[in-house]
C-alpha cells in the first residue's frame, strides 16, 4: 500500500509536511520532526524512517524553501548572492549583521538562520581538527541538499509608444548603466500575505519609486504633465481625446491600487 501522508496528519497543513520534508532533506531530522508535529502528526520510530526513505529517494525532497528577500530589505543580486555563499560555509553571524543592516521590514530570526541551513547547509558534522588544512572529519561537507536555483526572475524591459510618435524604453535592469534589480520584487501579483510588505524603510522608499516610475511613464505616454499644484490635469495637453484620457485614468488608478497594497497593512 503506498504511503499516504495525509493520514498522519491534519491534511489542511501542506505547508508544514512540506518544511518538514526539506528539513529531512538536510538530515535536520529534529526540526523535521518538530514540523511534522505542528501539522498535528505524532513522530514515530516508522515516521523517522519513511521521512530519511523519502529524502534519500528524492532530489529536492519537499520542494524549494521560500524566501521573501524583500521583506529583509535584500535589493540586489550582488546582495542574494553574498548571503548564499554565506549561507554555504555556515557564516550565518555574518548574514544577521548584513540583513539587519539592510532596513527590511524584517530582521534576522531564528526560523529564517534555520531555513538558511536547510537550504543551503544542511546538517554538517564538526571538522576534529579545525587548525589543519582540509577536513578531518568522518564526512564530506557537501550539501545534504541539491543546490536550488537562486536567482531571483527580473522583469523585461518594456517601450512605451508616446503620443509625439516616440518612444520610451522602462529598463528592467538598469539606471543610468547601474544595477538596480529592486524590480524584481514588484514582479507578479501582490497576494494578501505580502500587502504591506513595503510599508517601512527601504521598501518604503522603493515602492514610492515604483510609483514615481511608472506614474512618470504613463504621464509621458499621453502628453500630460503636473501643475504647480502637483496635480496631474487633463488642461496640460489640449489634443489629448476622451479615450486616451478615460486609457490614462485607468492605468493611474491601477497604479495607485497597487501602491496601496504595497504600503498599506491589512487591517
Amino acid at each position: 500500500m503506498a504511503w499516504n501522508w495525509n493520514d498522519y496528519i491534519d491534511p489542511t497543513k501542506q505547508g508544514l509536511l512540506a518544511l518538514a520534508k526539506q528539513y529531512a532533506d538536510a538530515g535536520m531530522m529534529a526540526r523535521a520532526k518538530a514540523a511534522f508535529e505542528r501539522a498535528g502528526g505524532t513522530w514515530t520510530n516508522e515516521i523517522h524512517r519513511q521521512f530519511k526513505t523519502e529524502a534519500a529517494a528524492t532530489p529536492r525532497y519537499g520542494g524549494d524553501i521560500a524566501f521573501k528577500w524583500a521583506d529583509y530589505g535584500v535589493r540586489t543580486q550582488a546582495q542574494l548572492n553574498q548571503i548564499i555563499e554565506w549561507a554555504k560555509q555556515g557564516k550565518f553571524n555574518l548574514i544577521a549583521k548584513e540583513i539587519n543592516s539592510y532596513g527590511g521590514t524584517k530582521k534576522w530570526n531564528d526560523q529564517l538562520h534555520t531555513k538558511l541551513a536547510a537550504e543551503y547547509h544542511g546538517k554538517q558534522e564538526a571538522d576534529t581538527d579545525p587548525d589543519t588544512e582540509g577536513w578531518q572529519g568522518t564526512r564530506t561537507t557537501e550539501f545534504k541538499r541539491v543546490e536550488p536555483d537562486v536567482d531571483p526572475v527580473f522583469k523585461p524591459n518594456t517601450t512605451i509608444q508616446n503620443q509625439d510618435n516616440t518612444t520610451t524604453t522602462v529598463d528592467a535592469t538598469t539606471t543610468g548603466g547601474e544595477e538596480t534589480p529592486w524590480r524584481s520584487q514588484f514582479v507578479g501579483a501582490i497576494t494578501p500575505g505580502q500587502e504591506g510588505s513595503w510599508s517601512e524603510g527601504q521598501a518604503r522608499n522603493d515602492a514610492q519609486k515604483w510609483r514615481n516610475l511608472h506614474m512618470d511613464a504613463a504621464m509621458k505616454k499621453y502628453g500630460l504633465s503636473r501643475n504647480d499644484k502637483n496635480q496631474i490635469k487633463r488642461s496640460s495637453n489640449a489634443a489629448i481625446t476622451n479615450k486616451q484620457w478615460s486609457d490614462f485614468l485607468k492605468k493611474r488608478n491601477s497604479i495607485a491600487a497597487r501602491f496601496e497594497k504595497m504600503i498599506k497593512k491589512p487591517s
